[in-house]
């Protein structure tokens, strides 16, 4: 399960290590989804192999 506050907290880590200009918002805003999508990414592949463990474990 993915919580909200969870990305909310790492948004805001992120971007106060980023310096405040226009180049580094724009820097910071892609490293900032890259590491989002990576995130999501990981979860996702981790809830695919618990699935597929559990139905692995019914056949």
């Amino acid at each position: 399960m993915l919580f909200l506050s969870f990305f909310k907290l790492q948004v805001c880590c992120l971007s106060s290590l980023t310096r405040i200009t226009y180049l580094s918002k724009l820097i910071g805003i892609r490293s900032v989804a890259a590491f989002l999508h990576l995130e999501l990414f990981w979860v996702y592949n981790v809830c695919q192999l618990l699935l597929l463990n559990l139905l692995c474990q019914f056949v």
